[in-house]
């Protein structure tokens, strides 16, 4: 939900900083469109980097389903 609600912040400021799209062309509408899914991408892929060093970079749900596959396997 952080992770969530910091990319759309910063979407919602980069809206604001970008001209008014009443009267733009198909061209600039479609530039205004990636500056926004990419300040969104970037911001989003940051915030869950900076969340999984925070909380001391946990295993992650590969590698406890791994886990469980080689003990299921190692007992039978």
């Amino acid at each position: 939900i952080a992770a969530g609600a910091t990319m759309a912040a910063v979407v919602i400021l980069v809206s604001s900083k970008l001209p008014a799209t009443g009267s733009m062309s198909a061209g600039e509408l479609a530039l205004t469109l990636t500056a926004k899914v990419f300040a969104g991408a970037i911001t989003y892929t940051l915030a869950i980097i900076a969340l999984w060093l925070l909380r001391g970079r946990p295993d992650g749900l590969e590698k406890k389903l791994f886990s469980m596959l080689q003990t299921a396997r190692a007992s039978s």
